[in-house]
């Protein structure tokens, strides 16, 4: 099984094709991928479904306040904040991601809020 893949010409949709923009009626399979920035906001009604695997993962610079009293019986004095990748419950402000992804989050419960920019990928199968 193979994807689509971009091939050039990419752009940005008008702010007038934007509001006129309708996610879930676009086919997964079609010639053309979108990357869409939007809010998503994670509804506490999912938290105790979502709480093994959250969806939409965001880099995350963890500190000493972000971490359980467990894990803090083992920070030494080398011990620095990092960014990581982390699955998590939180809103997400101005996440950027792929319009199957965003299909998939929304199909299982999270809510998006203001489109902002939109990125054309047209796309040819592979050859």
């Amino acid at each position: 099984m193979s994807n689509p893949l971009p091939v050039g010409k990419f752009q940005f949709l008008s702010q007038t094709e934007i509001d006129h923009f309708d996610l879930m009626s676009i086919s997964p399979d079609g010639d053309t991928g979108y990357i869409i920035k939007c809010d998503l906001i994670y509804p506490d009604h999912l938290h105790p479904l979502h709480s093994d695997y959250p969806l939409a993962p965001n880099h995350l610079t963890v500190n000493v306040k972000m971490l359980s009293p467990f894990a803090t019986q083992f920070i030494d004095k080398e011990w620095k904040s990092s960014k990581k990748l982390i699955p998590n419950q939180r809103n997400k402000s101005k996440s950027v991601t792929h319009y199957r992804n965003l299909q998939f989050y929304l199909n299982h419960g999270l809510n998006r809020h203001k489109n902002s920019p939109i990125f054309i990928l047209p796309a040819a199968p592979l050859a």
